[in-house]
């Protein structure tokens, strides 16, 4: 699945990678995925932090995309 393309500011992409970070951190302390998995996962994650970017510029994108994650990914983790 391509990711998307965005315009933003080099801020603005350092704080979309940022996001991902501190998402990727907190699932991936609740699922400890297989390699051949994880890459799977961390794309769909990136396709959420990529939406919410636009949708939520100024919020909490790191935290609405794990509570988004963990409704939408196939094979569901522990709700926090």
């Amino acid at each position: 699945m391509p990711i998307r393309s965005i315009t933003a500011s080099p801020e603005e992409l350092a704080g979309i990678g940022a996001a991902f970070n501190r998402a990727w951190s907190e699932i991936s302390a609740r699922d400890a995925a297989s390699p051949s998995r994880e890459a799977s996962k961390k794309e769909w994650l990136a396709h959420i932090v990529l939406g919410l970017s636009v949708s939520v510029p100024q919020g909490n994108i790191a935290g609405a995309a794990v509570d988004q994650f963990v409704a939408t990914v196939p094979t569901a983790l522990p709700r926090s």
